[in-house]
């Protein structure tokens, strides 16, 4: 789901992006969502980490084809972002809160807002520069030396 989904709907998409492009004379853009999981070690989550790294292998791959049409490809890695299903492993004491945010440098979880605001970021005009990139939002967790 996580790879094939994520480049069958930009197949889908592409033919909609490049008339956008060719018709406005305006980059297109489109965003895809990859994890941490792609970037560092996380036990039992090995089909995951690894269809998130296929995700950011497709960014680059796309980013290079597409851009003749004038189309950016760019992801997004999050860390551990407030969600339900983040909240939910936490009522059921499959996530410990107070563990995880000690190795978050930031020291909490990012909220939807804030990942939003990357993903925004990314679609609009003061990235016009970006194209075949991760930006990876996790609060400084993989860059820490907590994790290692």
């Amino acid at each position: 789901m996580n790879l094939d989904g994520t480049f069958s709907v930009a197949q889908q998409a592409f033919p909609h992006l490049a008339r956008a492009s060719s018709e406005s004379g305006i980059d297109t853009t489109i965003v895809m969502i990859s994890s941490i999981a792609a970037h560092i070690g996380m036990a039992r989550r090995a089909s995951y980490a690894a269809s998130k790294g296929g995700v950011e292998a497709l960014v680059r791959t796309l980013a290079n084809e597409w851009s003749p049409d004038k189309i950016r490809v760019n992801g997004v890695a999050p860390g551990y972002i407030r969600t339900d299903l983040v909240e939910s492993a936490i009522r059921a004491g499959t996530v410990d809160l107070d563990a995880l945010e000690a190795r978050i440098p930031r020291g909490r979880l990012g909220t939807p807002r804030e990942l939003a605001q990357v993903v925004a970021f990314l679609a609009g005009d003061d990235s016009s520069f970006v194209t075949g990139q991760t930006i990876i939002a996790d609060g400084g967790m993989t860059g820490s030396s907590a994790n290692w």
